[in-house]
């Protein structure tokens, strides 16, 4: 009786505890939103102007930013809004210093560690991660969201850029007598609007062993990317290829890796190929 009546109660703690991991996220959620707190935003802002206080050996920096992009939103910000955003830097005043400054912007500005980063030129676009810091006469505040990178620098653009697009890599590929040798390739991409919403793409992608993915159609646009889906009948399989774009790449995302199933050799892939526009304002040549 007494070993039954030990095993119930292991069984109970066991589902006691269960219990509590499976309470333990609702009831942390609610405890940050009974402080006050809320979940951080994930917005596309284009930094419209900006300004800094030195003051007691910190820089107080204030933005104003129109949303272009809303990616996850806990308290309804919406696009086209306007935010004013503040937060405070310590440590020496890099913001005097324009030529440290210039040199961070020139190569994609971004926060590369916890210190809040400097803030970005008027006109570039970020991806902002940001929490809100209460109220103002009726006007949101909203402050950087603790931990690094808050501010990324992203070449954002509205909509796809028509164009060629490219890269370069190297592959491995069974040469002569059995050995192995490197091969600089190229993979290519031609994207050309098909009317609206709807744009026709066609890539090649070069493999090791100069295996290929080669595939074209026609993608519509959705929230931000462009999505072609077909059913393959022959392998009983979806294939749903997704462009995501910007002002000068664009990344395939191949989802469930069902296209490249039908449409790359054996030792192909496509997803997660990022290729970079050619000509003005891309980097490819």
């Amino acid at each position: 009786m007494r070993r039954s009546n030990d095993s119930a109660r292991r069984l109970m703690r066991r589902g006691l505890a269960a219990l509590l991991v499976l309470l333990a996220p609702a009831w942390m959620a609610g405890a940050h939103a009974a402080a006050g707190e809320s979940a951080p935003e994930r917005l596309v802002l284009r930094i419209d102007a900006r300004e800094w206080q030195r003051a007691d050996g910190r820089t107080r920096v204030r933005l104003e930013a129109t949303v272009l992009e809303v990616r996850a939103s806990a308290t309804g910000v919406r696009k086209g809004e306007r935010l004013r955003i503040e937060y405070l830097r310590g440590g020496a005043d890099a913001l005097a210093d324009s030529e440290a400054l210039e040199r961070r912007t020139r190569h994609g500005w971004q926060d590369t560690g916890g210190a809040a980063p400097v803030p970005p030129e008027q006109g570039a676009v970020v991806l902002a991660r940001l929490r809100a810091a209460g109220d103002d006469g009726g006007a949101g505040r909203y402050g950087l969201a603790v931990g690094a990178r808050s501010l990324e620098r992203i070449d954002w653009s509205e909509t796809p850029v028509a164009g060629r697009y490219a890269r370069a890599h190297s592959v491995r590929y069974l040469a002569a007598e059995g050995t192995w040798a490197q091969a600089d390739v190229h993979d290519t991409l031609r994207l050309t609007q098909a009317g609206e919403g709807r744009w026709q793409f066609e890539f090649k992608l070069i493999a090791p062993n100069f295996h290929q993915c080669a595939m074209d159609g026609i993608a519509e646009r959705r929230d931000h990317f462009l999505e072609h889906r077909e059913m393959i009948e022959e392998i009983g399989q979806e294939c749903v290829l997704r462009l995501r774009y910007t002002a000068r790449t664009v990344m395939l995302e191949d989802v469930g890796r069902h296209c490249r199933n039908w449409y790359c050799g054996m030792r192909g892939h496509i997803d997660g190929v990022r290729l970079e526009r050619e000509g003005p304002g891309g980097g490819s040549r």
